[in-house]
C-alpha cells in the first residue's frame, strides 16, 4: 500500500509540474504576442501610413516615406522579418522587404478577416526567404472608423523559442512543443522529429482536441510520457508540456 501511495504521489507530482509548465508557458506566449502586436498596432497608426493607401500623387508620393519607417521598424527589431502595407485591395503598397511591394495578398485569410475588423488568428508559414517559421500579425489601417487597408509583420518565431523555450527542462529530459491550429509542429526542441507528422490525426491528438487543456499518457515514438496540454487563447496553437513516465516510476 505504501508503494503504491509513493507512486501515486510522485505521479500527481509530475502532472502538476508539467500542468504549471504548460500554463507559465500560455502566458509568456500571450504576453510576448500581445506586446509585437500593441507594436504594430502603434506603428498602423502613424499617419503616412494612411496617405500612402490614397491612390493619388500625394498617395504614391508618401509610399517613399512609408517604405523608410516600415525598413527602420524591421531594421530595430530582430524578431520581424519584414512588415508591410496594403490597400483595401489586397495590393502590397509598401513594405521593408522591396520584394513584397505591388503583390497581392488579397487572397491570405488574415488579409481577408482583417479587412473585416476581426482578429485572424496568426497563421503560422515557412519563411521563404530564411527557410525559418515565422507567424503574421495583422491589423487595419483605418481612416475615421472605416477600414482602408491593412498592416502585416512577418515575425520570426525561432526568435522566441530561442529565447523561451529552448531551455525550458521538466525533469530529467522533458520539454515543450507547439503545434499549430491545425495539429502540424510549429516548434520542438529534437531538430530530429518528424516535423511532417499531424498531431491531431494520431489517437491521442484526437482526445486532446476534445478538451482545451488536460492531462494524459501517450505511447509516443516508442516511448510512454506525461503529457498536459493546453490551447492558446485567440492563437489556436498547443502547448504540450513532455515528461518520461520512466522519471515518474
Amino acid at each position: 500500500i505504501f508503494f503504491i501511495t509513493t507512486i501515486d504521489s510522485v505521479s500527481d507530482s509530475a502532472t502538476r509540474e508539467t500542468g504549471q509548465i504548460t500554463r507559465i508557458t500560455e502566458q509568456i506566449i500571450l504576453t510576448w504576442i500581445k506586446d509585437r502586436r500593441n507594436d504594430v498596432e502603434k506603428l498602423s497608426q502613424c499617419y503616412v501610413f494612411k496617405i500612402s493607401l490614397e491612390g493619388n500623387f500625394v498617395g504614391k508620393t508618401s509610399r517613399k516615406s512609408a517604405r523608410k519607417k516600415l525598413k527602420s521598424y524591421a531594421k530595430a527589431n530582430e524578431f520581424c522579418f519584414s512588415i508591410g502595407i496594403a490597400g483595401k485591395d489586397g495590393k502590397v503598397v509598401a513594405s521593408s522587404d522591396k520584394k513584397q511591394r505591388g503583390a497581392s495578398i488579397a487572397n491570405q485569410a488574415f488579409f481577408q478577416s482583417t479587412m473585416k475588423g476581426e482578429m485572424p488568428k496568426p497563421p503560422v508559414r515557412l519563411n521563404p526567404k530564411t527557410k525559418s517559421t515565422s507567424f503574421v500579425i495583422s491589423l487595419p489601417i483605418k481612416d475615421d472608423e472605416k477600414i482602408i487597408g491593412i498592416m502585416f509583420a512577418d515575425i520570426d518565431l525561432k526568435y522566441f523559442t530561442d529565447r523561451f523555450l529552448d531551455n525550458v527542462k521538466i525533469g530529467k529530459s522533458g520539454y515543450v512543443f507547439l503545434i499549430d491550429q491545425y495539429g502540424g509542429i510549429i516548434y520542438h526542441p529534437d531538430e530530429t522529429i518528424d516535423n511532417s507528422i499531424n498531431i491531431h490525426e494520431l489517437e491521442w491528438g484526437k482526445q486532446r482536441m476534445e478538451k482545451p487543456k488536460g492531462d494524459m499518457k501517450i505511447d509516443w515514438n516508442g516511448k510512454r510520457l506525461l503529457v498536459s496540454y493546453a490551447v492558446v487563447p485567440d492563437l489556436g496553437w498547443g502547448i504540450l508540456s513532455v515528461m518520461d513516465n520512466k522519471e515518474i516510476n
